[in-house]
């Protein structure tokens, strides 16, 4: 059997919480990415066609747009705060 001192045993403890929290704090920074990423699909950016009734994302900033399936141009509604 291989000997192991307590030096080394409290040592690749720390090690393995070290790496351990490093792949926590990786994983958390990468859901949180993920959740704010652009394609995400918001009510605030959905657009609603008036002539064939489909709901598509809109591109950021933008009121006006044109709709993919029949090209009819479709208006974002101002959202009121109440």
């Amino acid at each position: 059997m291989i000997p192991l001192e307590p030096e080394h045993f409290f040592s690749a403890y720390v090690v393995f919480w070290f790496f351990l929290l490093g792949f926590l704090w990786f994983w958390e920074i990468r859901r949180q990415r993920r959740v704010t990423a652009d394609w995400s699909a918001e009510k605030n950016r959905l657009y609603l066609c008036g002539r064939c009734r489909l709901s598509f994302l809109a591109n950021p900033g933008q009121s006006v747009m044109r709709c993919p399936r029949c090209n009819e141009m479709c208006f974002l509604p101002r959202r009121k705060r109440f």
